[in-house]
């Protein structure tokens, strides 16, 4: 048993005797308080500090939040890669009662805590990023990205950080690769009007130009119909046709 476990202990033994007085108290925090913060500090070194100033261990903590021990010190450390539950973080605020006095120095965490998820979805829809297009970016299945944006689940810190850097390359088209900047450009027009143009040009049902397109028929009807965006997949392959047909008519 370390020192702060030992004055936690007689703290917790004065306490339930109604023996202990507000000098003891200070006594104890002061004792314990190992670390110093100021505004740039991380939200763990805050938690730690507060927890400290309470004369609290983590594995008290720990135990009244019904989590890990693990889970406090990964937190507190900043070693975490990904909350799988938001409401650790906010109960320990709650219940070190520092919601006031919290300050997120942290993109990730405040990304999370304050519902931000929901903006992946708008910059999706912002620069006409179909879904299998943005997974295949952050590389994961297209229902991860479905469950962040309806905050079912929580993306990682790493995915977060491809994100950012995502939508930081879209905000400076310059950083996009060639190939992707043309796609982008691409579906800022009027794709269904294309699409019904050349079906027209070709002279071919919309079966046919699904066949071509090796798409089944609906994929292809809910484009024209504007319910889905064309894939950047889709689109090689449409641009494809279009050069074919344009060498032939010309």
């Amino acid at each position: 048993m370390d020192i702060r476990e030992s004055i936690t202990l007689v703290n917790n033994v004065l306490k339930s005797f109604n023996l202990i007085n507000d000098t003891y108290t200070l006594f104890v925090k002061d004792d314990i308080k190992t670390i110093n913060i100021d505004e740039n500090s991380t939200l763990g070194n805050q938690i730690k500090y507060a927890r400290q100033l309470k004369g609290i261990t983590q594995e008290e903590l720990a135990r009244t939040l019904g989590v890990d021990s693990c889970t406090i010190k990964q937190i507190e450390n900043k070693t975490y890669k990904q909350l799988h539950n938001t409401t650790i973080i906010t109960s320990i605020i709650d219940y070190l009662d520092i919601k006031d006095k919290i300050k997120i120095n942290d993109d990730y965490l405040e990304f999370i805590l304050k519902k931000k998820q929901h903006e992946i979805f708008d910059f999706r829809i912002k620069y006409n990023i179909a879904l299998i297009d943005f997974a295949n970016m952050i590389d994961v299945y297209p229902k991860t990205i479905i469950k962040w944006e309806k905050d079912q689940s929580t993306i990682s810190r790493k995915k977060f950080e491809k994100y950012i850097e995502i939508k930081n390359c879209f905000e400076n088209k310059s950083k996009l690769d060639n190939n992707i900047f043309e796609y982008y450009n691409f579906i800022n027009n009027d794709v269904p009007y294309l699409i019904k143009n050349y079906i027209k040009k070709e002279n071919i049902t919309t079966i046919e130009f699904a066949k071509r397109m090796n798409r089944n028929i609906n994929s292809i009807r809910n484009i024209i119909n504007g319910k889905k965006v064309i894939t950047k997949k889709q689109y090689f392959k449409f641009k494809e046709l279009l050069d074919n047909s344009q060498s032939l008519h010309n």
